[in-house]
């Protein structure tokens, strides 16, 4: 306990020595904060518009790739049935 108290007051001590020595700007209120990062959130969002695309779209497209994940499927629900059955 000492030792966090000794710390956070060596701390504040260095806070207050660099704040009389440098001129620092005062700290935002938390929903100063929060508008401005929710404001930057928005431009960023205007300025790079989503354009997501699937990866490998032609990977999927194939027909052999197809009946491997429907197979895959269909085991899958085959064992989901199993298991309800043994419980």
């Amino acid at each position: 306990m000492c030792g966090r108290l000794l710390f956070f007051l060596i701390g504040m001590y260095a806070g207050v020595v660099a704040n009389q020595q440098y001129q620092m700007p005062n700290a935002p209120t938390p929903s100063e904060a929060w508008e401005r990062a929710a404001a930057r959130f928005e431009k960023y969002k205007r300025e790079h518009p989503c354009e997501h695309k699937p990866p490998h779209s032609s990977f999927y497209d194939n027909p052999e790739v197809k009946d491997i994940i429907d197979r895959l499927k269909s085991l899958e629900r085959r064992r989901r049935s199993e298991a309800r059955e043994d419980n």
